[in-house]
């Protein structure tokens, strides 16, 4: 008899629904049957009053339920006594996109090993789509991406709001504008790096207009796309910070988009737990937190 099965048995007695329980553990309706039945089969006992629309416990299913939550409570005092040992100490495995790898981690993994010496963390760089199976397989603790997708089982944690600007040539017409706004861009040689989903800047712009938008050129590498921008070949929508060298130099100019609008969501993405191990915990809880000096 496993404590998952335990779990399950007393979310299903909680809220009266193999659907709703199974919600709370990111599985179908049919697995948290499949536990309650589980039970019924390992008791020899019917647990719940048939015929009824919602589940409602027998008294068999009260005592059940009564006990689970007794055994329950001994293995989060167990856990809880073992966390507090090794609390800082431990391993983890994080997925990152090379956008967020390449140039935003470096400073923040510094500042988390500087903070947590024992506590030793592994990057291995994937696409946007492969951080989010390796995450949903359990292949990773955790996983760092642009423009989170939900989920079930899956949880996100936004931790930094990233401002996009039009990157372009100092020559060009736009690099003179105090502001930028996407409609400015119609019809004009446009280059998408594909780790900023361009789809998602265009939702002010009319479905029958899109096309007016279309990039001439998408990059897998943000270095092609800014050398590309470099050579006047059109113009792209980065983060400022990829380019902050480039501006220093004056090889390429940046213009803010009006309002502050456009900004990249950077998260990280966890499988949905009943508790997060204290590695994974002190992870995020200092991603939340501001570098000194960070800009964006």
């Amino acid at each position: 008899m496993q404590m998952g099965t335990l779990r399950m048995f007393c979310d299903v007695a909680v809220t009266q629904s193999f659907t709703d329980a199974a919600r709370l553990h990111g599985c179908t309706p049919a697995n948290a049957s499949q536990s309650f039945h589980a039970l019924e089969k390992a008791f020899n006992l019917p647990l719940a009053i048939p015929g009824l629309h919602r589940i409602h416990l027998n008294p068999a299913g009260e005592i059940c339920h009564e006990h689970c939550r007794r055994l329950i409570s001994l293995e989060d005092a167990l856990v809880d006594a073992m966390d507090k040992i090794r609390a800082g100490t431990g391993s983890l495995e994080i997925a990152a996109c090379p956008c967020i790898g390449l140039y935003r981690l470096p400073p923040l993994l510094a500042g988390f090993r500087q903070t947590f010496p024992d506590i030793h963390v592994r990057v291995r760089l994937e696409s946007r789509d492969r951080v989010h199976q390796a995450v949903l397989h359990n292949d990773v603790d955790a996983g760092l991406v642009p423009y989170p997708r939900r989920g079930p089982g899956l949880a996100a944690a936004i931790f930094r709001r990233v401002p996009l600007v039009l990157v372009c040539h100092p020559a060009h017409p736009l690099a003179a504008l105090p502001q930028a706004t996407v409609r400015q861009l119609r019809n004009r040689p446009i280059l998408v790096w594909n780790q900023v989903p361009w789809p998602t800047l265009l939702t002010g712009v009319r479905a029958n207009e899109r096309h007016f938008y279309e990039p001439r050129h998408e990059f897998a590498e943000v270095d092609e796309t800014i050398e590309a921008v470099m050579a006047d070949l059109g113009v792209a929508v980065l983060p400022a910070s990829l380019v902050r060298d480039e501006v220093a130099q004056r090889r390429l100019a940046v213009v803010p988009f009006e309002n502050g609008r456009h900004l990249v969501p950077v998260a990280a993405i966890h499988r949905k737990r009943r508790k997060l191990p204290p590695a994974l915990q002190q992870f995020l809880q200092f991603l939340q937190r501001p570098m000194p000096g960070e800009k964006v």
